[in-house]
C-alpha cells in the first residue's frame, strides 16, 4: 500500500473511531490493533521515502561536484580562449595586418566604443542606476515587534528536517 493510502486508510480508521458509542468500545482492541499496525505500516514507508529523498540529495551533491569541476574546466579554457586572441591580435598588430581573408577564416579588427567610469561619485545622479530591494532581516524584526506594513507579512512555514 502506498503512503497517501495508508494515511487515509489511518483517518478513515480514527473517523470511525469518533463516531463509536459506548457499546462499540468492545470492538475497541481489534481497531486499536488495526490503528497500531497502520502506524507501523506509516513509519516504515514514511523510513523508506526519507531514504529515498537522501538518495536524491546525494545524487543532487555529486551532480554539483561535477557542475564545480566542469565550470571550472570551461573557465581555464575561456581563459585560454582570451589568451590566444590576445596573442593573435598582438602578433598582427606587430605585422601591421589590419585583415586576413583566409580560406577558413576572415581574421580582422572592428572598431568599438567603450565607456570607462572612473570616477563613480563625479556622476550625476541621472547616470546612476539604483537597486531597490527589500531589507527582509529588518522586516523580520519590525513585523515581529508588532509594527504593520502595507503588503507586507510575515508566514510561519513548517520546515521537513530528516537527520
Amino acid at each position: 500500500m502506498k503512503l497517501y493510502e495508508l494515511t487515509s486508510k489511518r483517518q478513515e480508521l480514527l473517523d470511525l473511531i469518533a463516531a463509536m458509542d459506548s457499546e462499540d468500545l468492545e470492538l475497541s482492541d481489534a481497531v486499536g490493533d488495526t490503528l497500531e499496525a497502520l502506524d507501523e505500516a506509516i513509519q516504515d514507508k514514511a523510513e523508506a521515502v526519507a531514504s529515498f529523498i537522501f538518495s536524491l540529495q546525494a545524487d543532487s551533491a555529486a551532480l554539483k561536484q561535477e557542475e564545480q569541476r566542469l565550470a571550472e574546466r570551461r573557465r581555464l579554457n575561456d581563459a585560454k580562449v582570451e589568451r590566444m586572441k590576445t596573442y593573435l591580435a598582438d602578433m598582427l598588430e606587430d605585422a601591421d595586418i589590419d585583415r586576413i581573408n583566409g580560406l577558413k577564416y576572415t581574421i580582422g579588427f572592428r572598431k568599438s566604443e567603450k565607456v570607462a567610469v572612473t570616477n563613480l561619485d563625479a556622476l550625476p545622479e541621472c547616470f546612476l542606476r539604483i537597486k531597490r530591494e527589500p531589507n527582509l532581516t529588518a522586516l523580520k524584526e519590525a513585523l515581529k515587534a508588532g509594527q504593520a506594513f502595507d503588503g507586507v507579512s510575515l508566514t510561519t512555514n513548517k520546515n521537513l528536517s530528516i537527520r
